[in-house]
């Protein structure tokens, strides 16, 4: 990181990004060709946790690339200034990579899905249908590497 005073390294604040983000900016890679899609995840332990439907851009180069990278912000906040380069931003963020998987096991689907629940809502012990998890694809991004930053004080 060119930014050294910027960088967040305590691993609870970046466990804490983790926590109160609301989207993730998944990247993959085919073919020399990036795709970039704004997603839903879920948080545990090293691992993030996504859903989509069983086919898709996503799934297809999943088969062909499963190397993945990761951005999440929280505490966004502009800071106007009188000159045009004086502008700022206030932010917090994690980016990383790992390898990107399709969760097979039942089990953990389940968990994948409760795991996703209990991050936007707050609650555990969702149930979840068979139907439910017949037709939802899990993926599961083992971090590999993880790094954060922040700009700004939030004055």
């Amino acid at each position: 990181m060119r930014r050294r005073d910027r960088e967040i390294t305590d691993p609870a604040d970046i466990a804490d990004i983790l926590d109160r983000g609301m989207v993730c900016r998944l990247g993959l890679c085919r073919d020399g060709e990036p795709y970039v899609v704004p997603i839903c995840y879920g948080y545990s332990g090293n691992s993030l946790y996504y859903h989509c439907a069983p086919e898709g851009l996503k799934l297809e180069i999943l088969k062909a690339n499963p190397g993945a990278c990761f951005e999440i912000t929280v505490d966004v906040r502009l800071r106007p200034a009188e000159k045009a380069a004086a502008w700022t931003m206030d932010y917090r963020s994690v980016i990383g990579r790992g390898q990107l998987n399709v969760v097979t096991d039942p089990s953990e689907k389940r968990r994948g899905i409760g795991i996703l629940m209990e991050h936007y809502s707050g609650r555990t012990g969702w149930a979840v249908e068979e139907e439910m998890l017949r037709r939802t694809t899990i993926l599961r991004l083992d971090i590999d590497e993880i790094t954060g930053k922040a700009s700004g004080n939030g004055d």
